[in-house]
């Protein structure tokens, strides 16, 4: 049976896909049928999945994402609000076969904002499988398309793949209808 690809989603990626929901109302779409909002569609990759994609996340990511929400000058969620929404992400994640992963005290990283820093970190973790990808709205990390950890132990054919969130959510349609296909 092949792995889940293990897929670290950065919080820049996370609040946008609040930030289009109620505090109130916590939930995502199943994939597919794909929507007009890639945020949410990636999330919703994970909601109901079959094993074959499984959401990562670190304490650093939900710590981003949670400080995010609850930003005055931002979205200003309520606290209570922005933690239940970080449960729902929590078991989405726990749901789809994923968890909480554990970043490795060093790794070289490339010059990139905090929010890709963090999701290189967790998808660098020794607690996860291959393949690997991380899914970022950060501009500069999507132009990277694809990167290898340093001082860490690392096999050489392997590469940690970054996506942007319309990419990752196509992928992710096309594995499925793929799937689909080849099952009848």
């Amino acid at each position: 049976m092949a792995r889940s690809v293990e897929v670290a989603v950065s919080a820049d990626v996370l609040v946008g896909a609040l930030s289009r929901v109620s505090p109130a109302a916590v939930v995502f779409p199943s994939m597919p049928p794909k929507t007009a909002d890639p945020y949410g569609d990636v999330l919703g990759a994970f909601v109901g999945a079959e094993g074959d994609f499984a959401l990562i996340v670190s304490e650093e990511i939900l710590e981003q994402t949670a400080t995010a929400l609850t930003d005055q000058r931002g979205l200003a969620w309520a606290f209570d609000a922005a933690e239940e929404a970080i449960e729902v992400i929590s078991g989405i994640a726990f749901a789809s076969g994923g968890g909480l992963a554990t970043p490795p005290a060093r790794v070289q990283l490339p010059k990139v904002g905090s929010v890709l820093t963090a999701a290189l970190r967790a998808a660098a973790s020794p607690d996860l499988g291959f393949p690997r990808v991380v899914v970022t709205a950060d501009a500069e990390g999507i132009a990277l398309r694809a990167w290898t950890p340093r001082r860490v132990p690392w096999p050489k054919e392997e590469v940690v793949t970054i996506l942007a969130p319309t990419r990752f959510r196509d992928l992710v349609e096309q594995a499925r209808w793929h799937y689909r296909q080849s099952g009848q």
